[in-house]
């Protein structure tokens, strides 16, 4: 699975999100101008992942699926005008440093969601709009900074259920070399991209709104043209004031206890079982 088909199966889980249920048809117009073997080739691969299912002729998603327990677009109530805060820092952020910015927020067990995110003038680089949601995808900067984080099982979960499916160009080696990437992020603080040199990729940083172990909160910037060394720790320092701007907002908006019940959900829920098993 590339990114592409990757972004074309969230337009599947969110369509059956919104309408429960869908025909072939429904999706293969959703899903247009792939071919339809494409389009069956991609409903399978969602089938195998555990994330839908085919009952009479229908498509929806599976009682084990993760987008079955969707988030809104503001899993934890933070008011409007806080919100409108966050979004003056997400802003600021992305006009100092001429680069996308975006705030994820991890929601449910296997899936996390852009609660904020804002596009410099003139930039073609960008994150997707705020209340997309996203699977924990080994690849991604964002998923690998919150499963840093996490005890392993967490991190078993979503490098066997998605490494298989992954395009050479994301898969990853072996369960033992993503963790010890996953090390890497946590003993330095931060996720940069390997992509950053090449292409463009993100630096992102965990939001610890209390003293939880597990941060449910990430701030970053997609960066592009090949930045220098120095730049980079320019753009980490940057980033980091916004972080602990963020802390401010969302310490009277997300409390320890919900922070704590939050954590004992997520940990029940993490259950993948090998479809090859």
């Amino acid at each position: 699975m590339s990114h592409i088909a990757l972004g074309r199966g969230l337009k599947v889980l969110h369509h059956l999100v919104q309408h429960g249920t869908a025909r072939f048809k429904d999706l293969a117009e959703l899903l247009d101008p792939i071919s339809p073997a494409s389009q069956m080739r991609l409903l399978q691969t969602l089938i195998n992942l555990g994330e839908i299912e085919k009952h009479e002729n229908q498509y929806r998603l599976s009682s084990s699926s993760f987008f079955g327990v969707a988030s809104s677009n503001d899993p934890f109530a933070i008011k409007p005008e806080e919100d409108e805060k966050i979004s003056e820092i997400v802003r600021g952020l992305a006009r100092e440093t001429s680069y996308s910015a975006a705030v994820f927020g991890w929601v449910t067990p296997g899936t996390m969601v852009i609660l904020n995110s804002y596009v410099p003038i003139g930039n073609e680089v960008r994150y997707r709009p705020a209340g997309q949601e996203w699977p924990l995808v080994p690849f991604h900067d964002y998923s690998k900074l919150f499963l840093a984080y996490t005890p392993e099982f967490y991190q078993e979960d979503a490098f066997f259920r998605w490494n298989l499916y992954l395009n050479d160009g994301y898969r990853i080696n072996g369960f033992q070399d993503f963790v010890e990437r996953l090390n890497k992020i946590k003993e330095q603080g931060f996720a940069l991209s390997d992509e950053i040199k090449r292409t463009f990729g993100s630096l992102v940083l965990p939001v610890f709104v209390h003293e939880e172990k597990m941060p449910r909160f990430a701030l970053g910037i997609l960066i592009h043209n090949n930045p220098s060394d120095e730049r980079i720790e320019e753009l980490k320092g940057l980033l980091q004031n916004g972080a602990d701007s963020l802390v401010e907002i969302l310490k009277d908006n997300v409390s320890p206890k919900q922070l704590e019940m939050d954590a004992a959900r997520l940990s029940r829920g993490v259950r993948y079982v090998d479809p090859h098993e």
